[in-house]
């Protein structure tokens, strides 16, 4: 369930590889470091960006906290709303603007 009064906001998020036994396609998204959001949260996204993309790339997303009935935290990016791929140097000056 999303948490009506969080906004949503512009999120950099990666792949990583999964905890074993946690994730059926061995990946996992996540927050970027830096952005002063908890990088341990999942992040609930297109499946694509799991399956179409090596270990380690970056997306640009819209996000926003959610739960499931009161379960653990979690961010949500719409998936009709896409993502943008971006590059290690988009990614440090994103980083980089948010200070």
């Amino acid at each position: 369930m999303a948490l009506p009064t969080e906004p949503f906001f512009e999120l950099l998020i990666e792949s990583v590889a999964s905890e074993p036994g946690s994730d059926r396609s061995g990946v996992h998204m996540r927050p970027v470091p830096g952005q002063g959001v908890d990088p341990a949260l999942f992040v609930e996204c297109l499946r694509e960006m799991r399956d179409d993309f090596k270990l380690g790339t970056k997306f640009l997303v819209r996000a926003k906290y959610s739960h499931k009935e009161g379960g653990k935290l979690f961010l949500k990016a719409p998936y009709a709303w896409g993502y943008t791929q971006v590059s290690a140097e988009a990614a440090a000056r994103f980083i980089k603007s948010l200070k």
